[in-house]
């Protein structure tokens, strides 16, 4: 059976896995927040993946919940615009 081999670039041109620390400063929050917000229930934060003792994030879930963050005010601009220019 042959054995899986991948090149270091394939794997980072996929959706990495990003440590707690990395996610933090994707994110722009301190480490502990990312921690509360996985404690509490249900968990507030993004997606994770726990990998033995080890916290895991994926940039595509980083980046899909920072989205679902996002506010948009009554009556801005966006709304003026047609969906494909928002």
């Amino acid at each position: 059976m042959p054995k899986y081999t991948y090149e270091k670039d394939d794997f980072w041109s996929s959706d990495p896995l990003l440590t707690t620390f990395q996610a933090a400063a994707h994110l722009g929050v301190p480490r502990q927040t990312l921690s509360v917000w996985r404690s509490r229930k249900p968990p507030t934060g993004p997606a994770h993946i726990r990998i033995g003792r080890f916290i895991h994030y994926r940039l595509s879930d980083l980046d899909y919940w920072l989205d679902q963050q996002r506010i948009k005010p009554a009556g801005s601009i966006n709304e003026k615009l047609p969906p494909w220019q928002r």
